[in-house]
């Protein structure tokens, strides 16, 4: 809040502006031919008249609610100056050097007058700093204290009350980073940050249990201090026929008629870029109406200032966003349209393809052990 000596010194400003104020807006209320014209006057009157009661009685939410509605029905540069006085009250010295600065840039007001807003103008430096914002990579959301998001890159400094804030980066794919940011008075203050990628879990593969071989009618192996002569009849031949290949059952066949995984693989992912790119299409349409809805109140003179500074402030968020959805829309059908060629190139070329040769096994002694061997 203002201290003692600034409030005393303020109040000095509002007394002698005040009377030129209501005389202003006395004058501007003569009888003319247009009658709807004429109630707005009157209305612009009676609110600015409320308004200054309800400022000397220091009651300033209210006060600043009649001066913003008397500017609304008759804009005039010099009650932007109550308007500057009202949140210098609600310790709001953003807001109010918008509009003490808003006045200057019209040339209104007689020179003491200009020269007391120019003194108000650095004290409320005093109670507010700007902050500069150098981030990476563009394209970032940034947002200060929970506001509106801004998108890298920010060329101008923003104008915060001096104190902390929060700062919050943002942006698909990479780490969100916070920040907390002491901005001093009528200084400078600066922030450079570097968003990190993502780093997506790295999936571990189980062991599995390596399968074992059992040949049917094997025997367990005699003691190594144990001798066993085998009988005659039972001596094996010296060489044992090859087991014959089993004919292919229509399960094998049916398999191998089954389209390829990799096919399954290209065409789903093809079908979800697909659905992607349509998602982000339509809502670059809607950031485009957004874009177009509050460029619209930019320019509505029934809006007050605040109003139509937030109002270019989505404007621009609102571009930035259907650009970068725009771009992400191309890059997705395109893509999409890759993943389509590659499973009709799959699709029609699994039919070349070399089945697996199957495994032709013989079973023959060797060195006193059974041995498994096939070719492939």
């Amino acid at each position: 809040m203002t201290s003692k000596g600034h409030a005393t010194h303020r109040a000095g400003v509002l007394a002698g502006l005040i009377a030129f104020f209501a005389a202003s807006l006395g004058s501007a209320c003569l009888p003319t031919a247009a009658s709807a014209q004429e109630d707005d006057k009157v209305k612009a009157k009676q609110a600015f008249q409320q308004g200054v009661a309800q400022y000397q009685a220091a009651h300033y939410e209210d006060a600043l609610a009649s001066f913003q509605e008397a500017y609304r029905l008759k804009p005039h540069p010099l009650v932007r100056v109550n308007i500057a006085n009202c949140y210098d009250r609600l310790d709001r010295p953003v807001e109010a050097i918008l509009h003490f600065e808003l006045f200057l840039e019209s040339k209104e007001g007689s020179p003491d007058q200009r020269s007391e807003v120019k003194n108000a103008l650095k004290d409320l430096h005093k109670r507010a700093g700007k902050l500069s914002l150098n981030l990476s990579p563009d394209g970032a959301r940034v947002a200060i204290d929970d506001g509106d998001e801004r998108r890298a890159p920010i060329a101008e400094a923003v104008l915060l009350k001096a104190g902390k804030h929060k700062v919050v980066v943002k942006l698909d794919g990479y780490e969100t980073a916070t920040r907390d940011i002491d901005v001093k008075g009528d200084s400078l203050t600066e922030l450079s940050l570097r968003l990190s990628r993502a780093t997506a879990p790295v999936a571990t593969a189980t062991d599995a249990p390596i399968p074992t071989l059992s040949i049917e009618g094997a025997t367990e192996e005699p003691a190594a201090d144990e001798k066993v002569e085998p009988d005659e009849d039972e001596k094996p031949d010296t060489q044992a026929a090859p087991a014959e290949a089993s004919e292919p059952t229509p399960e094998d066949a049916s398999a191998h008629n089954r389209i390829p995984m990799s096919v399954w693989i290209a065409g789903g992912t093809s079908v979800a870029l697909a659905a992607a790119g349509t998602i982000t299409g339509l809502l670059a349409l809607r950031a485009r109406d957004d874009f177009n809805a509050n460029l619209a109140a930019r320019f509505d003179d029934r809006l007050t200032v605040p109003q139509q500074a937030i109002a270019w402030q989505n404007a621009t968020t609102a571009s930035d966003r259907a650009h970068a959805l725009a771009i992400t829309t191309d890059v997705l059908f395109g893509a999409a349209v890759v993943g389509a060629v590659v499973t009709t190139y799959l699709l029609l070329s699994r039919d070349k393809q070399q089945s697996p040769t199957a495994l032709a096994p013989s079973v023959h002694p060797h060195g006193g052990a059974l041995v498994l061997s096939g070719s492939f």
